[in-house]
């Protein structure tokens, strides 16, 4: 996941965490521990990049610094709240916000693939359809009906001013690809070459879409099995 700087992490075969620059100038081995269990799945950087948060072998959703774990409980996905206090987790379709120090888990909404805006706003998806709502979990709405009603496949991220969206779908009409949209559900943008619909779909649980700290790029990034890791970039 990007931090504040021209990084992101990625998970190779091997259940370890890595660091991949943007300009590919280097990958690195990550100078934290893998997470409590081994590593499984993406991870994602605090605003300031000082913690991780990531999902365990085991299934649990950890928050890494450099001298501490905490265990924030079951979990497939995670992200980060805009001031880094909370996170917003997905566990069994279901959406729960929890405080990174511990605590209860607030129930929000039914939903899976959690992002959360600069702007406060969640992105999610339900029924392969995007949605915004509130960080309570009030005022649900449905971006782009017409054209991406069960067509999301990978994804959302938010842009890091909070105004647009990026994901990995085939809308209607549209070849598959990787999108932007705003926020209001209007521009819908293809960023990226035509993608083989049939290809495509096999990426729908490994892929993940990512926005650059300067808002000019994205990273599509793919786990293709015995075949490794895979990101590449594409300019906004």
């Amino acid at each position: 996941r990007a931090a504040d700087s021209d990084g992101c992490a990625f998970q190779p075969p091997s259940p370890a965490l890595y660091l991949a620059w943007l300009d590919r100038r280097r990958t690195e081995r990550s100078f934290w521990p893998m997470c409590e269990g081994g590593f499984r799945g993406d991870a994602r950087f605090s605003p300031g990049g000082a913690r991780l948060v990531c999902r365990t072998r085991a299934g649990r959703i950890v928050v890494r610094s450099a001298g501490s774990a905490v265990d924030l409980g079951a979990g497939a996905r995670a992200a980060w709240s805009p001031d880094g206090s909370r996170v917003v987790i997905e566990q069994r379709a279901r959406l729960y916000v929890r405080q990174v120090g511990g605590g209860h888990a607030q129930f929000l909404r039914l939903g899976a693939s959690p992002a959360w805006s600069s702007r406060g706003e969640i992105a999610y998806v339900r029924d392969d359809t995007l949605f915004i709502m509130d960080s309570r979990g009030r005022r649900p709405r449905e971006l782009a009906a017409a054209k991406l009603r069960r067509h999301i496949v990978v994804g959302p991220d938010w842009s890091p001013d909070g105004e647009r969206i990026a994901f990995a779908g085939c809308p209607t009409h549209s070849p598959c690809g990787v999108y932007t949209i705003t926020r209001l559900g209007m521009g819908l943008r293809r960023i990226t070459y035509e993608v083989d619909n049939a290809g495509f779909l096999r990426y729908q649980d490994s892929g993940r879409v990512l926005w650059s700290p300067d808002a000019r790029k994205i990273v599509f990034t793919l786990d293709n099995g015995s075949a490794g890791a895979f990101a590449e970039s594409f300019l906004v």
